[in-house]
């Protein structure tokens, strides 16, 4: 807006010359509102963008005259539009601008909230080394078209990610894990998701677990060996998991039943190598076990989760309850002292009884009986068996007895018969003098 002043002398011809003065104001040009349509937002994104006007006299002041912007913005003073909405949709408001003096003029500025940008893609078809992925398109619900996908670290080896969020591919190597992906909206918002996925090996469709022996006999040790029946285009990965179910009242579990590899674990790694069908163990081509000294169930159970399709196999063992075992005696002599110590085991960890008979030496009579029953023992090996100390061991045990000799030597005994007695049967062994 200005002002300033025309002159004008018109010349007639005869005529005196004469001066004429207009005054002339020149307002600026109307003041309007340029802002048709904001930018598009979305719910639980931050948002920011102006109000424009142009015309008029500057600074501008907007107001909301429409009571309908979405929850979560705010109109500021100087056209600014900005907040987190909360909801989404697209409407129309009703937006008044004034200047500097005081001039005002309304008009209607549309804008679209997309909703929540949400994912849709839960899960993911698995895939096999070397064959062709089968190609996915990852789904996300909201946000403002078009979304642009990507990948937030490295896919596996061999599968690429489109921007309009195809996954495909071939795989080279085996995956089983968690990828993260994403989507991006056009008002640049984004969401980020994970997702398990696993590549697999193809090739075995099935697996054998066996063992080098068809039965499985007290305090022994065992070789298991797996293997596929067919090899394998990329290497498998499996375990050998053991366990063992107590035949005894009790039922407590164990801890002898162990890999002889490592004592402490139940659980043997084993991998079957590209293009082979041996599963080849840290050790070796098989893995030992011990059977252990309880009556019980021995389970060997193989798989291998990374093949084309899950493989597994089982094998059983019955640990039978026999009779109680003693493995070896000892004797040993002091006055008329005479101690026996036996070592053995007891597979249902419980001894109902025993005797002791002993034999003289030549030229010795004994006054008493040479069969002495041992009804104690029953108390004795329940007590002892129900110590913690006792469940390192299975049911194995030392069992010491001192003996008195009356009225005469130990050196008078020239043989020791100890016999133990158990549910299923007895067992004896004899220990002659040194």
């Amino acid at each position: 807006m200005g002002e300033g002043a025309l002159q004008s002398r018109p010349r007639r011809p005869g005529r005196r010359q004469g001066r004429n003065e207009f005054r002339i104001t020149i307002v600026g040009s109307g003041l309007q509102i340029t802002t048709t349509r904001l930018p598009e937002a979305n719910v639980g994104c931050g948002y920011g963008a102006n109000l424009l006007a142009a015309g008029g006299t500057p600074p501008y002041t907007f107001r909301l005259l429409s009571n309908n912007l979405f929850a979560g913005i705010s109109l500021a003073p100087d056209g600014r539009v900005s907040g987190t909405p909360t909801e989404g949709g697209n409407r129309i408001l009703s937006v008044e601008v004034s200047d500097s003096q005081m001039r005002t003029t309304q008009a209607m500025v549309g804008l679209l909230v997309g909703e929540r940008l949400e994912w849709a893609t839960g899960m993911l078809p698995n895939g096999t080394v070397a064959v062709p992925y089968p190609e996915t398109s990852l789904m996300v619900m909201g946000g403002v078209p078009p979304l642009t996908f990507s990948a937030v670290e490295a896919l596996p080896s061999g599968l690429s990610l489109s921007s309009s969020g195809v996954l495909s591919g071939t795989p080279s190597s085996v995956f089983d894990g968690i990828v993260q992906f994403r989507a991006e909206s056009l008002t640049g918002c984004r969401a980020t998701t994970a997702i398990p996925l696993r590549i697999l090996v193809a090739g075995p469709s099935g697996l054998e677990l066996s063992c080098n022996s068809p039965a499985v006999e007290l305090r022994s040790e065992y070789e298991a060996v797996v293997n596929t029946n067919a090899p394998a285009n990329g290497n498998l990965a499996g375990t050998l998991a053991l366990s063992f179910i107590s035949a005894v009242e009790d039922g407590r579990d164990n801890p002898e039943v162990s890999f002889a590899t490592d004592p402490r674990s139940r659980t043997a790694a084993f991998n079957v190598p590209v293009g082979e069908s041996r599963g080849r163990f840290a050790g070796g081509d098989s893995v030992r076990f011990n059977s252990g000294t309880v009556a019980g169930r021995i389970v060997l159970l193989a798989s291998i989760p990374n093949a084309s399709r899950p493989l597994s196999d089982t094998l059983e063992y019955v640990i039978p309850a026999t009779p109680p075992r003693i493995l070896s005696m000892r004797l040993e002599r002091s006055g008329s002292t005479l101690t026996i110590t036996a070592t053995g085991f007891a597979p249902r960890r419980r001894i109902s009884g025993g005797t002791l008979e002993l034999v003289p030496r030549s030229g010795v009579t004994l006054s008493g009986s040479s069969t002495i029953p041992l009804a104690q023992l029953s108390g004795i090996f329940q007590t002892y068996f129900q110590t913690e100390a006792s469940r390192n061991f299975g049911s194995q045990f030392v069992l010491n007895l001192p003996l008195s000799i009356t009225g005469g030597l130990a050196t008078d005994i020239a043989e020791v018969r100890l016999t133990l007695v158990g549910d299923t049967g007895e067992n004896s062994n004899t220990q002659s003098a040194q």
